[in-house]
């Protein structure tokens, strides 16, 4: 399945710091393997950094200005923090580093070749996770119930339902690859519905949903998008029919759905009594007791007075972000991840020929940030070693496909209209 060990034609310094990426991304994941981990994220950082200083300039990812700001308002919200010290290491986790792992990943990662590496990396930990769910399920008998009390067995169930969905994405983008032979695209393909298995073992009713977008946004880009319209009345049929189920799957864990008419209705009902609402509810009372700079960066827990659970977070990335730095965080953040899907966007639209190759990675990219934005939704994913992963692909994906972008370094020459 390797086409290539090693990129050709890198210095010694890269080529081993693609290695040290690629241990990260394997480990990044897994249970009690933190200094596997850090070893090495701060090896490649290191080796990173000899790299740049032997091509004599120093390199930025893209939105630099914004992911700047984004550090600049979690620090200033310090000032109002009841403990500064514990938002600066809270900072530190979910800021700092996912913006190194953006840099790093997008630094190094020059080329389609680079990202192929990287990505039997994450196949590799995905494989690992999925093969001991699948002993834990089946062969121990460890169920939903059980998971719930003692806790999931890689952390929370939105994190795993992320690592396992962006792992099946990964997959998709190498099976594109036009170099991809046919029996590696086969096995690639053939893996992705045994890592959807994981979003099910979850029971994760927004994995289910980020799952039904991605294919959906699939079904947008490569058959609606410079397609004819009986193309285009096709997919619309098949994005209403994926949506048709959307309130049986966020009222049910268990996806025990039946034809039954009254299903529907009874899932609205169920959904009325979702205890999120309540959550949200009093997040939104937090947000406007302190609308400026929130409670400092990390302090996002609110008191819910009769809950089952008196203090809790808000479950949603924004209204964290909103309870914890105020509704400029929440601005910021939205248009983060515009940023982020305008600038994966344009890469979809714009490749063609020798380039094609990379068209699998621009729009599994998209596919990702679509659902990571969902899973944020109902939980805070940007977290820890999640929150690290999200960037780190972020940082591979738009690294790999500079040469094609003509507003990157190094991309081709503007002018002139590029054809799908």
């Amino acid at each position: 399945m390797f086409e290539r060990v090693l990129p050709a034609k890198r210095p010694v310094a890269e080529r081993v710091a693609l290695v040290f990426m690629g241990v990260y991304l394997f480990a990044l994941n897994l249970p009690h393997v933190v200094t596997l981990r850090e070893a090495g994220f701060f090896g490649a950082i290191a080796l990173a950094a000899v790299a740049l200083a032997r091509r004599g300039r120093v390199e930025w990812p893209p939105m630099k200005a914004l992911l700047a700001l984004w550090v600049g308002l979690a620090l200033l919200s310090m000032a109002v923090a009841a403990d500064p010290w514990y938002s600066l290491s809270e900072i530190k986790k979910e800021i700092i580093y996912p913006v190194l792992a953006f840099w790093l990943f997008y630094v190094m990662t020059r080329s389609r070749d680079d990202f192929d590496l990287l990505a039997y990396f994450i196949i590799a930990a995905g494989a690992v996770m999925i093969s001991l769910s699948l002993y834990y399920y089946f062969a121990l008998g460890v169920r939903f119930e059980q998971v719930v009390k003692a806790g999931f067995l890689y952390g929370k169930r939105p994190y795993f339902s992320f690592h396992m969905l962006a792992t099946a994405l990964v997959c998709l983008a190498l099976a594109m690859r036009p170099r991809t032979a046919r029996a590696t695209g086969g096995l690639l393909l053939a893996f992705m519905p045994v890592l959807l298995l994981g979003v099910y073992f979850a029971r994760l009713r927004a994995g289910y949903v980020a799952a039904l977008a991605a294919g959906g946004l699939f079904l947008v880009y490569t058959n609606v998008v410079r397609r004819g319209l009986k193309r285009r009345l096709v997919v619309l049929a098949c994005l209403l029919f994926i949506a048709l189920p959307l309130p049986a799957i966020m009222a049910r864990r268990n996806l025990d759905l039946t034809l039954d008419p009254n299903m529907i209705k009874v899932s609205l009902d169920s959904l009325k009594k979702e205890e999120r609402w309540a959550i949200w509810r009093n997040s939104v009372e937090r947000i406007r007791e302190r609308p400026l700079l929130g409670s400092g960066f990390g302090n996002k827990e609110i008191f819910i007075p009769g809950f089952r659970v008196e203090r809790i977070y808000p479950h949603n990335l924004l209204l964290s972000y909103g309870v914890a730095t105020g509704v400029a965080g929440m601005v910021l953040v939205v248009v983060i991840f515009g940023r982020l899907y305008a600038l994966l966007h344009s890469r979809v639209m714009s490749f063609h020929g020798v380039e094609w190759s990379n068209y699998g990675v621009s729009l599994a990219g998209a596919m990702l940030l679509v659902v990571f934005v969902i899973l944020n939704m109902t939980e805070d994913v940007m977290t820890r070693h999640s929150g690290q992963f999200f960037w780190a692909l972020m940082g591979m994906t738009l690294g790999s496909c500079r040469g094609s972008d003509p507003a990157a370094p190094g991309g081709p020459p503007r002018g002139g209209r590029v054809e799908g």
